[in-house]
């Protein structure tokens, strides 16, 4: 830690806290919890999304539609999420 001291010429307190704020801002998916996580969810989204476009084949423009809705989600994916977090830390 002296040596990270000197090297950084800032007190011990304030690297670590920068150190724990850019890890922290990294988000939550780093780790096996965050993993497991993400994977579960991964499943999910996979399975969900298979099912409603089997239920919506029966139906040419409903199936249109939900293909419509998941390719603008998978290429909004990122707004998606800033807006979401964004309303998150508005709370």
């Amino acid at each position: 830690m002296r040596n990270t001291e000197k090297l950084n010429k800032q007190p011990p307190n304030n690297w670590c806290r920068k150190l724990a704020l850019s890890a922290a801002s990294e988000g939550p998916l780093f780790g096996k919890t965050g993993r497991l996580i993400y994977t579960e969810l991964a499943i999910l989204r996979f399975l969900i999304g298979h099912g409603f476009k089997l239920l919506f084949s029966r139906n040419e423009a409903e199936a249109a539609a939900w293909t419509k809705l998941t390719t603008q989600a998978d290429q909004r994916a990122d707004a998606i999420v800033t807006e979401l977090l964004s309303r998150r830390k508005q709370d």
